[in-house]
């Protein structure tokens, strides 16, 4: 659903946003919290790019896995780099985003 919404039309972002929060409420997705974090920054990123959606750094927080990690990582540096034009911030996601490939691949 959140992929397909309209972007700016204030309804169908309410709605997603209600989806979510009703995802992150419910006890069976427990084990999911983080990929849905994950997903929640993912939605952020595309309804605005004036700054960072704050559900990645949650993400990050909350991580289990290290191949989302590298992922939510690599999506800040990307905001930090492209959008806000924060180079140096940037760099350092960046940096932890090869780091969590290097723990996956075991390089």
């Amino acid at each position: 659903m959140a992929q397909v919404a309209q972007l700016g039309n204030k309804r169908d972002e309410r709605l997603v946003r209600k989806q979510f929060d009703k995802l992150l409420k419910d006890s069976k997705n427990q084990e999911f919290k983080d990929k849905i974090y994950f997903e929640l920054g993912e939605f952020g990123k595309k309804q605005t790019t004036c700054k960072r959606p704050s559900r990645f750094q949650t993400f990050i927080t909350r991580r289990k896995e290290q191949a989302c990690s590298g992922m939510a990582f690599l999506r800040i540096g990307q905001i930090d780099f492209d959008s806000l034009k924060k180079y140096k911030l940037a760099k350092s996601y960046y940096d932890s985003a090869v780091g969590a490939c290097q723990k996956i691949l075991k390089i």
